[in-house]
């Protein structure tokens, strides 16, 4: 039996984020944004939580909001200075 693509990354969803959070980081290197890669992070932390809750796509899209909010919040006042 063949195994559809869609039924994989339905059954798997952390790879659904962390491949967003490859993505994210990868954006990094592009874009001159530092707020990027503490988003990539909080978003590889919502693939720990999709791998213990795999059929919660509410939390995780909930949690990804709080965490990339919250690290947008973090890495705000520190952009400007220098390190």
């Amino acid at each position: 039996m063949a195994v559809n693509l869609n039924d994989f990354l339905g059954d798997h969803p952390w790879l659904l984020w962390l491949a967003l959070a490859a993505l994210l980081a990868a954006a990094r290197l592009v874009v001159a944004d530092r707020r990027l890669l503490p988003v990539a992070g909080a978003v590889a932390l919502t693939a720990v939580v999709a791998a213990l809750w795999p059929a919660g796509w509410w939390l995780q899209l909930l949690v990804a909001l709080v965490l990339a909010g919250a690290a947008v919040w973090w890495a705000r006042p520190r952009v400007g200075r220098p390190a």
